[in-house]
């Protein structure tokens, strides 16, 4: 009789208890106290009959008696233990631990395998939510499975997302971005890099807004969004969620929005008007993006500021500014009074230097340099 024996007959959980689900990790609970050692074996052994020694040899009794001294019992031992150390996590790449270093969230998986001639190697697949299902059955007790929502995108406006059950995570994953590779969407981006127009997109109980920015900007949005942009291949683009942020419904809200935004070209045609835009950073100077092939006479009650277009009829939630510690100080009050004499300075200050340049008077770049060389 071995120590493995020895746990079971203290540790053991009957037929009926297991089909309740109380053997649930019993493996785990139990641990090897005589690892790398033998029973009877120590520094003094000795001979058990019925643990390390039979209790009849031929006809005659075993005896209890002490044996010989083995002197590489300790270095026998000691191979025995460095053989099973403790249990080290896989160390992950800082870009592949997802959004939290011990979940499956937002962790990367690998592509899809390929389907015949259709290689999906340029294919990246992200976890965006991961669940152990459990179902209790009269014959099995509590049966476990896994549910898997991945998305899978190349980077350059395809995408798509499914949902994989399977017993493992293996499994669960496998199927789950197998499945996400045959439902592929298409996305059109402004520029390569974001959205065309703001739009407001419901999906039950999740509310969306998302809204276009300028180079440079970034991804402010929720982190399913952000994973999903990455996937898609958008990079600047800021996002609000009101409501439910259930997993799959967010990634289905930004997918639905993306889908069901118009090109500039097909707005033009759709109101036979131009779509022209005014960017601060052109100092609102206007930007003709599309023009209509054909004239169309517009309905009068059409709204003219794209925003509006697309809201609905809705307004953002905007939360409250909070004051800054400082700002009840008498300080500041000091400091606000002394700058109220010089508001608004810098752009008067340009608008009478753009005055003066164009009647000649001065000139708002000045004359490149010119070093002077003297002749020897």
């Amino acid at each position: 009789m071995d120590a493995s024996e020895l746990w079971k007959s203290v540790s053991q959980v009957s037929i009926a208890g297991r089909r309740r689900g109380r053997a649930r990790g019993q493996k785990d609970k139990v641990k090897d106290l005589n690892m790398g050692q033998r029973i009877g074996e120590g520094r003094l052994g000795m001979v058990w009959p019925g643990l390390n020694a039979p209790v009849l040899r031929g006809s005659e009794l075993v005896r209890l008696q002490p044996t010989e001294p083995d002197p590489k019992r300790l270095e026998r031992l000691a191979e025995a233990r460095s053989k099973r150390g403790r249990f080290r996590r896989l160390k992950l790449n800082a870009f592949d631990r997802g959004w939290t270093g011990g979940k499956l969230g937002g962790r990367s998986v690998g592509s899809p395998d390929s389907v015949q001639d259709f290689d999906f190697s340029s294919f990246d697949t992200r976890v965006i939510e991961h669940r152990n299902v459990f179902k209790m059955t009269s014959t099995f007790g509590r049966k476990k499975s896994v549910r898997v929502f991945v998305v899978t995108g190349n980077g350059n406006g395809v995408a798509g997302f499914a949902l994989g059950k399977g017993p493992t995570v293996q499994q669960a994953q496998r199927l789950a971005k197998n499945r996400a590779a045959q439902r592929l969407l298409f996305a059109e981006r402004f520029e390569g890099r974001t959205v065309f127009h703001d739009f407001y997109q419901e999906y039950y109980f999740t509310k969306l807004w998302v809204e276009r920015r300028p180079p440079g900007f970034g991804l402010q949005c929720h982190r399913i969004i952000r994973t999903l942009c990455q996937l898609v291949g958008i990079r600047d683009l800021y996002a609000k969620v009101e409501g439910s942020i259930h997993p799959q419904n967010l990634a289905k809200a930004f997918f639905l929005g993306l889908l069901k935004q118009e090109t500039h070209a097909q707005l033009a045609e759709r109101t036979g008007m131009h779509v022209i835009e005014r960017s601060v950073l052109r100092q609102t100077f206007p930007v003709l993006l599309a023009s209509p092939s054909h004239h169309v006479s517009a309905s009068p009650g059409l709204e003219r500021d794209v925003k509006e277009l697309y809201a609905q009829g809705r307004i953002r939630l905007q939360k409250r500014r909070q004051p800054k510690f400082f700002e009840k100080l008498k300080s500041w009050h000091i400091r606000k009074r002394i700058l109220l004499r010089r508001r608004n300075q810098s752009a008067s200050q340009m608008e009478r230097l753009s005055l003066l340049a164009d009647t000649g008077v001065v000139t708002l770049y000045p004359k490149p340099f010119t070093a002077k060389t003297e002749s020897a």
